[in-house]
């Protein structure tokens, strides 16, 4: 048996780390501006970046679409996919990967180049059709050793957990979990740059690895967020509302 269930989605942990970069985002004052990546920059609309990408057609995929999975999970690896909350549908617990707020909608780029460098698992995130989050899940190496070497190494720190586990004939142990945060900063104080590399283990205590590097509008992601919270208070309200004649 685990004594002691370690985080399983990667999505809690983000939201984690996002929320402590919107508590810290006016100490990020520095010299250079850092805004994006290639020509993505924050605040550009759906539309200029799909004309810089060249994309011609974009699968829009919506809370309760009966192919939506399958356009996440494979779709995505060929082609960019859109996400946007229909607030007519309900949601379920296979629509994570969809914001509640109507106002937010997010682009999965499949592959992008920049410098040479070739960049997947894009993700663009929009408030009011303005570019406020831009994400690389699982970045090369190369992609961060071009980015430290245009605007330097960025500010360590470095995480330190315990996981407590036990085998499955008998015998308890303890494994250590690291989370290693790299940050930039901007001149612009409203942005955040940071690059997390972490180990950690599932429920099971196998190790598990997370890269992942991200720009942000915390300026903008703070009203997004309310937006969401609001949304699901009020799906909460209403599904209580339709049960007080039961």
């Amino acid at each position: 048996m685990i004594k002691k269930f370690k985080p399983l989605i990667l999505n809690f942990r983000l939201f984690y780390w996002l929320a402590f970069f919107l508590s810290i985002g006016q100490l990020s004052l520095g010299q250079q501006k850092i805004d994006g990546i290639g020509q993505l920059r924050l605040g550009m609309r759906i539309e200029q970046i799909s004309d810089l990408l060249a994309i011609k057609k974009i699968k829009v995929v919506t809370n309760g679409d009966k192919d939506a999975e399958r356009e996440l999970y494979v779709g995505i690896k060929h082609h960019p996919v859109l996400l946007k909350a229909d607030t007519t549908k309900s949601f379920s617990p296979s629509d994570w990967n969809i914001s509640p707020c109507p106002d937010v909608q997010i682009m999965k780029v499949p592959e992008y180049k920049v410098a040479g460098i070739d960049i997947s698992q894009l993700e663009l995130t929009f408030y009011k059709n303005s570019l406020v989050k831009l994400v690389i899940n699982a970045p090369s190496s190369e992609f961060i050793d071009a980015f430290k070497a245009k605007y330097g190494n960025g500010n360590l720190e470095v995480k330190t957990d315990t996981a407590k586990c036990s085998r499955r004939f008998g015998g308890d142990f303890e494994a250590e979990e690291h989370t290693y945060t790299t940050t930039w900063r901007s001149s612009d104080d409203s942005v955040s740059i940071y690059y997390i590399a972490s180990d950690y283990r599932n429920s099971s205590c196998e190790q598990q690895y997370l890269t992942v590097f991200s720009i942000d509008n915390l300026t903008a992601l703070r009203p997004m967020i309310i937006c969401g919270k609001a949304m699901i208070e009020r799906r909460q309200r209403h599904s209580k509302d339709a049960l007080k004649d039961l």
